[in-house]
């Protein structure tokens, strides 16, 4: 498990979220950029992007 930030997991589950119908809307995006620090969104974005569906889970399962 990684050392996740709170800002860092909810940016994460916030992507997660979006991503259900398989593509984030550029009003998602803004919700998300704009309650999160540029390093932060950037970086779960692109961790999310590269987990599968599984990986998310389990990342949002142990986090919790």
């Amino acid at each position: 498990m990684q050392n996740w930030t709170k800002d860092y997991f909810m940016s994460y589950l916030m992507f997660y979220a979006a991503m259900t119908d398989h593509k984030i809307t550029e009003e998602e995006r803004e919700l998300i950029t704009d309650n999160f620090d540029d390093d932060v969104v950037k970086a779960s974005e692109k961790e999310i992007s590269n987990d599968n569906y599984a990986q998310r889970l389990d990342k949002i399962s142990n986090y919790v």
